[in-house]
């Protein structure tokens, strides 16, 4: 009769065994979410560096505008880039272009 019950004592019950699969899946679980967020986390810092870096270009743009804007030189400014952006010219001009370098 001993060994009947030694056996009956090695064996689990199976609320026991439940148990222990329910802590195995709870912790895999956790690990999972864990590493999700580190990724999640990994990629939005990511996105906020370059959102930081468009808004630094923006307010070097910004700034260079303010400044076109308070100069008292803004007719020059718009001679500028019609020529330079728009191809405009004065009448009677003539431009030369250097087709050579191609």
């Amino acid at each position: 009769m001993e060994a009947k019950t030694s056996k009956k004592a090695k064996r689990h019950s199976p609320g026991k065994l439940l148990c222990r699969l329910a802590f195995v899946l709870f912790v895999g679980y956790c690990l999972v979410s864990i590493i999700s967020v580190q990724i999640s986390t990994a990629e939005k810092k990511q996105q906020l560096a370059a959102l930081q870096k468009k808004a630094e270009e923006l307010k070097e743009k910004n700034a260079e505008y303010e400044r076109l804007l308070n100069a008292s030189d803004e007719k020059k400014y718009m001679e500028q880039l019609a020529i330079g952006q728009l191809g405009y010219a004065y009448p009677n001009e003539i431009r030369f272009y250097d087709i050579s370098r191609n």
